[in-house]
């Protein structure tokens, strides 16, 4: 064996042990992700959500005293919450990630830029709804007439397929027909 093909055999299984050190080390990163499991509760204490990686909701728990709330605000404060839970599993998940991934990309600034931007979208202004052009008005047309057209012919019935001699006579009903 030539140095050549002897330096390119060593080349190759330095790239192989480094794809089985991949392959190992994103086992570990996925089975951490896996095991993902954040719990938020609610300031009064009245709902807890339990979610998972990739927004995977696992619980959520409604208090009694949570129950006589208005429907409205239950609503607000299960939704509230249940975004709390599923943006800290989130950040773990970027966390996970970029403990992996090193320091070739910021994970965890791109997932928390993100949160932030859904947090808080832009506000339209306070008088954009009156500054907004009116709709204009519909416009009415007349009915359109269907055009009847004359129905399609309908196809012949198949011809009967001729009797051949062997066949039996069956009669219902009849005392021969057993």
């Amino acid at each position: 064996m030539n140095q050549d093909t002897a330096a390119r055999l060593a080349a190759f299984q330095r790239n192989v042990a480094q794809a089985e050190n991949d392959v190992d080390r994103f086992t570990l990163m996925q089975q951490e992700i896996v095991a993902i499991e954040t719990t938020e509760t609610s300031r009064d204490g009245g709902v807890t959500v339990v979610a998972g990686p990739a927004g995977a909701v696992r619980s959520i728990t409604i208090s009694p005293s949570a129950m006589g709330m208005s429907a409205q605000a239950l609503s607000r404060l299960v939704t509230t919450t249940f975004q709390q839970a599923v943006a800290k599993a989130a950040r773990q998940q970027a966390e996970i990630v970029q403990r992996y991934a090193g320091d070739r990309t910021d994970i965890a600034a791109r997932v928390n830029k993100v949160q932030e931007e859904l947090a808080n979208p832009p506000q339209p202004p306070a008088d954009a709804w009156h500054d907004a052009p009116p709709h204009p008005e519909p416009q009415v047309q007349p009915p359109v007439q269907p055009q009847h057209a004359a129905p399609a012919p309908r196809p012949a019935a198949p011809a009967r397929p001729p009797r051949s001699d062997d066949d039996e006579e069956f009669r219902f009903g009849s005392e021969d027909s057993f």
